[in-house]
């Protein structure tokens, strides 16, 4: 497999995602690649039924989120495990066109002509490559670990909204006066509750780890280390047009794979938490009960990088390749008008977010929008009582 997609973690992430029925496609053993599971399969069906419930259980938290009277840090904490559960919906429902299996297998194609042609140029660079593989297993823990965490902290705050027993429990009576039958079925339900939040809960997690780090940081890094190597060459003449054509179909397929849902999601909602998070951590640090707090820091250093790394991968595609070019077309300049026009015609690779593409400023705009929105929020807040 590619770099930033290793056979080993992929293959335990896909593994995992089965046992939770997440995705609609695995990993294939005799190929070593990732197929579509068949569509008649019961496999199949448990899959949509799952991103069915993931899907309504969204709209029934955002519905508890304005139905209910909250206080201004209930609000936040709820609106931010909110946004967790829609970005999963949106990666879940995501990819339109070319699937990520297909976006996978080709990229695995591409790279192993490439080690062939640019060999110790396509080697794990340090500390820039080491840092975005060590994602893979950093992923593969934190989807065993959160679901757990969630799950305890449920268990000590079952009326933390927006979760399903904040609307539940709120219907039961005081613990008082109660018989041991209402006792016996309060810890039932309990139980049960608990149980179907870990599961809705690994299985968003799941699926939104999966389409971020082996979809979209993935492909887009992975482009932007094809492009690395390719910058080596001195000249368009040594097959470095073909191969720099061949590396613009590798681009749309990526483009094609996440710029219609899952790059736009990963470039919203993750600032969103951050910004939120942030928040949380700057004006409500006194008002939110541990352990709570805790997640509220875990989750801003989590979306950082969520919202900076694929960001910066795919502003150094379009920087790379424009120095690339330029570079080509003074060392076409004194040759004849074929060479030149060929160059000429030639544009530079973009990754695509919708109609939009990011170039070398993206991320700084991005973070700059995200410090403005929290010096705003923190202002509002100290003009008015929270």
């Amino acid at each position: 497999m590619i770099i930033f997609a290793s056979e080993k973690y992929l293959r335990l992430q896909l593994s995992l995602c089965a046992r939770f029925s997440c995705l609609t496609f695995k990993w294939n053993e005799a190929t070593k690649k990732v197929v579509n599971i068949p569509k008649n399969s019961s496999m199949k069906l448990k899959v949509d039924l799952s991103k069915a419930i993931n899907l309504v259980y969204a709209i029934f938290q955002f519905a508890i989120i304005l139905g209910n009277k909250y206080s201004t840090p209930e609000k936040i904490e709820a609106f931010l495990f909110f946004s967790i559960y829609a970005i999963g919906v949106a990666l879940r429902f995501g990819y339109v066109g070319l699937t990520p299996g297909q976006m996978l297998n080709s990229l695995d194609i591409l790279e192993q002509k490439y080690r062939k042609i640019y060999g110790s140029k396509m080697h794990p660079n340090f500390p820039k490559d080491f840092l975005i593989m060590w994602l893979q297993p950093a992923c593969y823990l934190n989807c065993l670990a959160i679901p757990v965490v969630i799950a305890l902290l449920l268990y000590n705050r079952p009326w933390q909204p927006p979760f399903f027993g904040s609307f539940l429990f709120s219907l039961y009576p005081n613990q008082e006066n109660r018989t041991l039958y209402a006792c016996s079925l309060y810890n039932v339900s309990r139980f049960l509750i608990l149980l179907l939040e870990y599961v809705i809960f690994s299985q968003t997690v799941l699926s939104a780890s999966f389409h971020i780090i082996y979809v979209v940081v993935a492909g887009i890094c992975s482009i932007s280390k094809y492009t690395g190597a390719l910058s080596y060459r001195p000249g368009p003449r040594e097959n470095g047009i073909s191969e720099y054509r061949i590396l613009h179909v590798a681009t749309n397929y990526v483009n094609d794979c996440i710029k219609h849902t899952l790059f736009p999601a990963c470039i919203v909602e993750p600032p969103l938490l951050q910004m939120l998070g942030t928040f949380a951590c700057i004006k409500l640090r006194n008002e939110i009960d541990w352990p709570l707090f805790g997640l509220f820091p875990l989750i801003v250093c989590i979306s950082f990088i969520l919202t900076v790394m694929p960001l910066l991968a795919a502003g150094n595609v379009f920087v790379t390749t424009c120095q690339v070019l330029e570079r080509w077309r003074s060392h076409v300049g004194e040759e004849n008008g074929y060479w030149r026009r060929i160059v000429k015609s030639m544009r530079p690779l973009r990754i695509y977010f919708g109609g939009n593409f990011v170039d070398a400023s993206t991320p700084l705009v991005v973070q700059d929008f995200c410090m403005r929105q929290i010096a705003s929020l923190l202002m509002y807040s100290n003009s008015h009582r929270m």
